[in-house]
C-alpha cells in the first residue's frame, strides 16, 4: 500500500461541500476567516452595513458549531438587512447543501451571481456546487468566470488544477492549471503542493521532490506537504530521507495515520517488517481505512510466517468489509496452504473472482491453490495451465509445477519449476521443490 498524499482541497470539500476552516473549534470571534460554500467570503463581508455584518458573523460561529437553525436565522435576518449583498445568499446556500438540499443551493448561488456579478468569490462557490454534483465541466466554466475576474489569483489556478486531476483525470491539464498558479504567484505553497503530487502520481520523483520540498519550505507546518515529500522520497529509493520526512509530519501530527502508513512502506522496503507492522499499527488507530490497513498488516504478518495473527487480522478486514478481495484472497490462500476450513476458502476465493477483472491471475491462482488443498487436482491444473502459459510469475508458475507433482507427472512439474527458476534464479521455493523431486539432477 502505497501512502499517497490526497490534495486535501477543492474535489474533495466539494465532495462534502464542508467549508474550508483553519479556525480552531469554538473560535467565534470577528477575527475567523468567513467562509461558506468552501470560499472565503470577507470582500463581500466588507461591503455590509454594520448590522448586517453582525448578523453574519454570529452566523458564521453558528455554522461553525453546526448549529444549522441558529446560522440560517442570522442569515435570513442579514439578508433582510442588506438585500443587495450576495453574502447572505452564499451563506444559505452552504446551509442547504449540508442538508442535502442542491436546488436550493443552486438557485441562493443564481441569486447571487445577479446581485454580484462582477465578484469572482459567487463564481467559485458555483465551481463548489458543481463539483459536488460531478458536473466538472459546468465547474470548470464557472472558475473560468471567476478567473475572468480575478486573474491574478493562484488559489483559483488551484482548484481549477484539481478539478482536472481528480475529476476529469486529466494531469496534463491539471499540471498546467498549477504552473500557471505558481506563475502569478510563485510563493503558493498549495501550487506547490498540488504540481508535486501530480509530479508524484506520475513517478517523476525528481519534479515531485523539488515542488514538494519547496512547498514545506513555504508551509512548514503543512503535515500533507511532509506525507506527500515521504512519498516522493520513497518512490525514488531514497529511504533514509521519506523515513526522515514522515517522522517531520509526524512530530506535527503523531496521530496522522497518512504519515505512520508512508513510514510504513519505507520500514517494509527495508526488511524491517516488525517495525512496519508496528507503524501500521499505529495508522490503525486514527485511519477511516481500517480493512485496507488491516489487509497490509495481514500480509505483512503471513511474510514473517505469523499465520495465527494475519488470519486474524484478514478477518477483522473482512468484518468491516465483507468484500475486500485481498483480504478475502489472501485468507483463501492462507487456508488452502493450512488445508483447513476449504469449505470458508473456496467461499471466499469466489468471492475474489466474482470481484476482480477476468485478467486478474492471483485470484485465479488462488482458487487453483484451494482446489488442489480440496483434492481437486485435475481442476486445479485446469486453471493454473492457462496462466502459466502466459505469464511472467515464478510463483504461479511454481503452483503449476506443484500441482503436477501431486498428480505425479514429476516431468511435467520439473519442467515448472525450470521455467519459473530461468524467470527468477533465485526463486528459492521452486528450487527446493526442484531438488526433492529430482534431488540427483
Amino acid at each position: 500500500m502505497r501512502a499517497h498524499a490526497v490534495i486535501a482541497g477543492f474535489i474533495a470539500i466539494a465532495a462534502s461541500m464542508a467549508p474550508i476552516t483553519c479556525v480552531a473549534a469554538g473560535a467565534d470571534s470577528g477575527n475567523a476567516p468567513a467562509i461558506v460554500m468552501g470560499v472565503r467570503i470577507d470582500a463581500l463581508l466588507a461591503e455590509m452595513g454594520t448590522d448586517a455584518g453582525q448578523r453574519m458573523r454570529t452566523g458564521l460561529a453558528a455554522l461553525r458549531r453546526n448549529d444549522l437553525a441558529a446560522a440560517e436565522r442570522e442569515f435570513r435576518a442579514a439578508a433582510q438587512s442588506a438585500p443587495d449583498s450576495a453574502a447572505p445568499l452564499l451563506a444559505l446556500a452552504d446551509i442547504a447543501v449540508r442538508r442535502g438540499d442542491h436546488g436550493e443551493a443552486l438557485l441562493r448561488i443564481q441569486q447571487a451571481v445577479k446581485l454580484a456579478p462582477r465578484a469572482s468569490t459567487v463564481y467559485a462557490a458555483e465551481a463548489r456546487l458543481r463539483t459536488s454534483k460531478k458536473d466538472y465541466l459546468g465547474a470548470i466554466e464557472s472558475l473560468d468566470k471567476a478567473l475572468a475576474l480575478e486573474p491574478g489569483s493562484a488559489k483559483l489556478h488551484v482548484d481549477k488544477g484539481e478539478i482536472y486531476a481528480m475529476g476529469l483525470r486529466d494531469s496534463a491539464a491539471a499540471q498546467a492549471e498549477y504552473r500557471a498558479a505558481l506563475a502569478v504567484d510563485p510563493g503558493s505553497a498549495p501550487a506547490h503542493f498540488a504540481l508535486g503530487v501530480s509530479l508524484e502520481q506520475e513517478k517523476r520523483y525528481a519534479e515531485a521532490q523539488a515542488e514538494l520540498a519547496r512547498a514545506t519550505e513555504l508551509a512548514p507546518d503543512d503535515t500533507a506537504a511532509w506525507v506527500a515529500l515521504g512519498a516522493a522520497r520513497a518512490g525514488a529509493g531514497d529511504r533514509a530521507n521519506a523515513l526522515a520526512a514522515y517522522d517531520t509530519a509526524l512530530k506535527l501530527a503523531p496521530t496522522l495515520w497518512t504519515a505512520h502508513a508512508g513510514r510504513a512502506d519505507v520500514l517494509d522496503g527495508e526488511g524491517r517488517i516488525d517495525d512496519a507492522i508496528a507503524s501500521y499499527e499505529q495508522a490503525l488507530k486514527t485511519t477511516p481505512q481500517k480493512a485496507r490497513v488491516l489487509t497490509q498488516i495481514g500480509s505483512l504478518q503471513q511474510r514473517a510466517q505469523r499465520s495465527a495473527d494475519a488470519e486474524r487480522s484478514y478477518r477483522a478486514a473482512l468484518a468491516i468489509e465483507p468484500r475486500n478481495v485481498i483480504a478475502a484472497n489472501n485468507l483463501a490462500f492462507l487456508l488452502a496452504d493450512a488445508r483447513r476450513d476449504l469449505d470458508e476458502a473456496l467461499r471466499l476465493a469466489n468471492v475474489v473472482i466474482q470481484g476482480v477483472p477476468p485478467s486478474a491471475d492471483y485470484a485465479w491462482d488462488t482458487l487453483a491453490w484451494v482446489q488442489r488443498a480440496r483434492g481437486q487436482l485435475a481442476e486445479a491444473a485446469r486453471i493454473l495451465e492457462p496462466i502459466a502459459a502466459r505469464t511472467r510469475s515464478p510463483a504461479h508458475i511454481y503452483h503449476l509445477g506443484v500441482v503436477y507433482a501431486d498428480m505425479g507427472r514429476k516431468q511435467d512439474a520439473l519442467a515448472m519449476f525450470d521455467k519459473a527458476l530461468r524467470i527468477d534464479p533465485g526463486y528459492a521455493p521452486a528450487a527446493d521443490a526442484r531438488r526433492k523431486l529430482a534431488p540427483a539432477s
